[in-house]
């Protein structure tokens, strides 16, 4: 659990009353806007209501509105059009609703700027595509994500994307299968990011002008270097590819002149070992993640972590390392018996691992398996900012934890949860890591009053992480004592 958790709850329910009174007069205006007419006889209050309505909304300075209400379509037309210009809905408590109504409330926002429309979960039904009507009259929109469900085909997408919008920045994670996209006309646009499960269809076109690229697909096949023909993006600075590729594709890479950061990622074993002996010819990477699934190949997990090794500019790496099964020849002194029997054998990951002096993120994905105590080897790691070894258990242990936070001077975050931290005795390097600011201890054993103590040295410690099992003999009026000691270390700073 978070301690302070009291206070933060505390917190949230104050800003929610206050989010709700300030919201009383849009949510009038709202109720309002869904009157009918009134009969004949009423007719002459009508100008007079509907000037009143916008004296109302003109006094309402509000400049970002972000909701998830039930019935939120309602309640966009009392939004003021002359001051918001960032908008952020998530239609997941809204069943069915008109598209050509959202598309006419949407474009009454003139002066939106950034706008995010998705529906993650929730009642069914998508956003219908008809409502991208009213986005494309929207002038100065700079920044627009699109995410979730949406419903009513791909051709309103597509004809969306192809006109001339004024974006900067667009962003893509929608639940459909995307059509062919043309996106050269955005002649604006600098970054785009595009999340599908399918991936980005062949013969898709992007605008040349794009400096920063991030794709990710779900699919096991297909080369989207090749496919997207991105060797033409020649100002690319910035590229992510999560998503297929070939070791040719990712060796082309160095032809783009203007590109400084890469980032890869893979979801296979398979499709990394395919492809790891060439992230060395990408001088540019700097991130890599590679989630091997239940690889239990010997071949697969070394070739990976060959290739890891040689990547000597990686910044960020997220890993999953298995123990693997081989076979070995077994010969036992007390029998004639002999043979060849399977064995568990894990990798010396670690060792691979010290080689990447300039890591600064790295994150050990759980169900990782390493060898006892392995986690030593990262001591020569010294530029790490934050370790995740969360669930490495005796892979880590008290010996490894202890030399860790005495040689990792930089450290911001760290995470310890399941790491067999024996007696603790950790702690009391880990007090001196001035510069920490999340602790993570869930899942281990031994942590006492004394050495929570310990901890109340560390000034810009917002986040402690624990649970009952790492503190047992830890009373409520322990933890008062300790946050109240750390604030009283603070205000000295």
């Amino acid at each position: 659990m978070r301690q302070e958790g009291a206070q933060a709850q505390g917190a949230s329910a104050s800003f929610i009353e206050i989010a709700q009174q300030l919201m009383q007069p849009a949510m009038a205006l709202a109720a309002t806007a869904g009157i009918a007419p009134p009969a004949a006889p009423a007719a002459m209050n009508l100008p007079v209501l509907l000037q009143q309505q916008q004296q109302q909304q003109r006094s309402l300075r509000l400049v970002s509105f972000t909701a998830d209400l039930p019935g939120m379509p309602g309640m966009l037309a009392a939004l003021p059009a002359h001051s918001l210009t960032r908008l952020q809905l998530d239609f997941w408590a809204s069943a069915k609703f008109s598209g050509a109504r959202l598309a006419a409330d949407l474009a009454r926002l003139s002066n939106l700027q950034q706008l995010s429309l998705t529906k993650e979960q929730g009642k069914a039904g998508g956003i219908p595509t008809s409502c991208l009507d009213g986005v494309a009259q929207l002038t100065r929109l700079s920044h627009l994500s699109l995410g979730g469900q949406w419903c009513g085909g791909q051709q309103p997408l597509q004809q969306f994307l192809a006109r001339p919008l004024p974006l900067q920045q667009l962003q893509l994670n929608l639940g459909m299968r995307l059509p062919v996209l043309d996106l050269t006309r955005c002649s604006q646009l600098r970054g785009l990011t595009i999340n599908a499960y399918f991936g980005v269809p062949e013969g898709s076109a992007l605008p040349q002008q794009l400096q920063r690229l991030e794709l990710v697909s779900r699919s096991s096949r297909g080369d989207a270097v090749a496919e997207l023909q991105l060797l033409q993006l020649q100002q690319l600075q910035h590229l992510r590819l999560d998503t297929p590729m070939k070791a040719s594709s990712l060796q082309d890479l160095s032809q783009l002149q203007s590109l400084q950061h890469v980032a890869l990622g893979y979801n296979h074993a398979r499709a990394a070992q395919e492809v790891a002996l060439s992230w060395a010819l990408v001088p540019q990477l700097r991130e890599l993640k590679v989630l091997t699934g239940c690889c239990s190949e010997e071949e697969h997990m070394d070739t990976i972590l060959q290739g890891i090794g040689a990547c000597n500019a990686l910044t960020k790496l997220q890993l999953q390392v298995y123990a693997v099964r081989v076979e070995q020849h077994d010969s036992d002194d007390d029998s004639e018996d002999e043979g060849n029997v399977m064995r568990t054998v894990h990798m010396p990951a670690c060792s691979m691992l010290a080689r990447l002096t300039t890591l600064q993120d790295l994150c050990l994905h759980s169900p990782s398996s390493l060898a006892e105590g392995d986690a030593l080897q990262l001591t020569a790691l010294t530029n790490l900012t934050r370790p995740v070894l969360g669930g490495l258990g005796a892979g880590v242990g008290e010996l490894a934890a202890n030399a860790l936070a005495c040689s990792l001077k930089q450290l911001r975050h760290l995470d310890l949860q399941r790491c067999n931290l024996g007696s603790m005795s950790c702690l009391a390097a880990i007090a001196h890591l001035q510069q920490l600011t999340e602790l993570r201890l869930e899942h281990n054993s031994g942590l006492t009053r004394q050495g929570l103590m310990l901890l109340t040295r560390l000034s810009n410690l917002p986040q402690l992480s624990t649970d009952e099992a790492a503190g047992e003999s830890i009373t409520s009026c322990a933890w008062a004592e300790f946050w109240a000691a750390v604030r009283t270390q603070r205000r000295a700073f």
